[in-house]
């Protein structure tokens, strides 16, 4: 048919059903004209498809104690009209429930079964608290995201309390009551998902649900995890949503939560070229089957390291500086894509420690027996790692190791420097913790004096072989052979 004649016969139908109801209401409600004309040209219809009800209301024929104004009527169908695509039978049933006296008589059922048929109402006040309940689910990008939408459900992740108190009306949800607390304390810790939908499901009425609320932790992602709660707040078997809710609806879920999790970073691209240029690499474990990576590594020295804190969002370490403190030397752990992440270290002062004290007291283990000691994940590195590790920390201890060894103070000698913990409380907080200087010359009698940093007059203590002090060791100062076992080892 010709689209000039199609549009011809459109417009003469609905001019004809135009003046065919204006002359019925007319008709129906004589010596009303001019309010009637008035209320037709405000119909948001088009077709005055709401004038009769609206005649009726503003004439006093409705069952509202109080007559609305003619002006508060048009306002509100046009409101009605607006909203009319959120307006949905679960909600309107949700309001007659909780508002029975705005629907006297069989309007209560009409408007549980038919919302959207304007002839349902019998009072302004039964439609006003419809359409208010519409606009408050007006949709706003700001305060929510919408993952999935069908004939049947909606899906929204509410982002800030506001929005969870909207979505979550009507529900007994602590996350949308009038305190915040539960809100912020859900959010901070994972994510929340509102399930709407418009119309009553197979499976759900047995418990009366319109809605459904799902929280999943960012520490416990898999779906065994997710709690899931009905609009009574009461928890829900995880085996129900699958059985009732459809595949593409679980799945905008899990999608929406994978790139939450790797925004926040719980789940990580973990880059092997970085890790091979930032870092000394142990070991690299990669099962595709599992989705699992694995890495052992140490940071390089000398350098900024707090780029790995990227990693470390979901844990409670943190790199500060380069991550190489009081002669620690780290060794991190990276299980991906979720990111676990194991931070150990190596105690090079301990290392040390040992490996003088074998020296004097002709210790069994060897300086490399000794290192294994403190060496974490040894038993995931090869032999030729831990070797690899070994001539790190010597090299280490050679151009960076600058620390303390607790040994006999009668092994002592003049030109070491010493320290000791001071002896009262008061003082340790008022000058520091130890006493500390050179040993600068030994009297007759045998004592040793100590040339006492930050003081004028210097200090004493006679050495014996029960009594134990702190000697500073500096790596470039320890003999060429300091790392070789002793011959009685070999």
């Amino acid at each position: 048919m010709n689209t000039k004649i199609e549009s011809l016969i459109l417009e003469t139908v609905g001019e004809v059903l135009l003046e065919g109801r204006l002359e019925d209401v007319k008709a129906k409600y004589p010596d009303n004209d001019n309010l009637i004309d008035t209320l037709s040209q405000s119909d948001p219809s088009g077709n005055n498809k709401y004038l009769e009800w609206m005649a009726k209301l503003a004439l006093g024929h409705g069952e509202d104690k109080d007559i609305p104004t003619a002006a508060a009527i048009t306002d509100l169908v046009q409101r009605f009209h607006k909203n009319m695509a959120r307006i949905n039978n679960n909600m309107s049933k949700e309001i007659v429930e909780i508002n029975p006296n705005l629907f006297p008589g069989r309007s209560a059922r009409r408007v549980s079964n038919n919302p959207k048929d304007i002839n349902s109402y019998t009072t302004y006040l039964g439609l006003k608290k419809v359409v208010e309940e519409a606009e408050e689910n007006a949709p706003n990008k700001d305060d929510r995201d919408k993952i999935y939408q069908d004939s049947n459900w909606t899906v929204i992740v509410p982002k800030t309390h506001e929005s969870s108190c909207k979505y979550g009306r009507h529900s007994n949800w602590c996350v949308s009551t009038s305190n915040d607390y539960y809100f912020r304390s859900y959010t901070e810790r994972g994510m929340l998902f509102f399930i709407l939908w418009r119309k009553q499901t197979e499976g759900m009425s047995k418990e009366g649900e319109y809605k459904v609320a799902a929280f999943v932790n960012f520490d416990s992602p898999s779906y065994d995890k997710w709690e899931w709660y009905n609009k009574k707040d009461t928890r829900m078997d995880n085996d129900l949503p699958l059985a009732i809710f459809p595949p593409a609806l679980i799945q905008s879920i899990k999608d929406k939560l994978r790139t939450a999790l790797k925004e926040k970073g719980y789940l990580m691209d973990i880059s092997e070229e970085e890790l091979n240029e930032k870092t000394h690499l142990l070991k690299v474990t990669k099962n595709d089957g599992l989705n699992n990576e694995e890495y052992i590594f140490i940071p390089k020295q000398n350098q900024d390291n707090t780029w790995l804190n990227k990693y470390m969002k979901k844990s409670y370490y943190h790199v500060v500086g380069n991550g190489y403190e009081n002669n620690k030397i780290p060794v991190i752990k990276l299980v991906g894509p979720n990111v676990k992440v194991g931070k150990e270290h190596i105690d090079v002062d301990w290392v040390v420690r040992r490996v003088v004290n074998s020296k004097t007291w002709r210790n069994s283990s060897t300086p490399y027996e000794l290192f294994l000691n403190t060496l974490p994940y040894q038993s995931l590195l090869s032999e030729e790692k831990k070797q690899e590790v070994f001539e790190y920390v010597k090299d280490y201890v050679k151009n960076s190791y600058d620390g303390y060894v607790s040994m006999p103070s009668n092994d002592l000698e003049i030109g070491d420097y010493v320290r000791w913990e001071r002896k009262t409380r008061t003082d340790r907080n008022r000058l520091g913790r130890y006493r500390q200087g050179e040993i600068i010359r030994q009297t007759p009698s045998g004592f040793f004096v100590v040339d006492i940093e930050g003081e004028d007059k210097p200090s004493r203590f006679k050495p014996d072989y029960g009594k134990y002090m702190d000697k500073r060791f500096k790596g470039s100062e320890l003999p060429d052979d300091f790392w070789e076992p002793n011959n009685e080892e070999q």
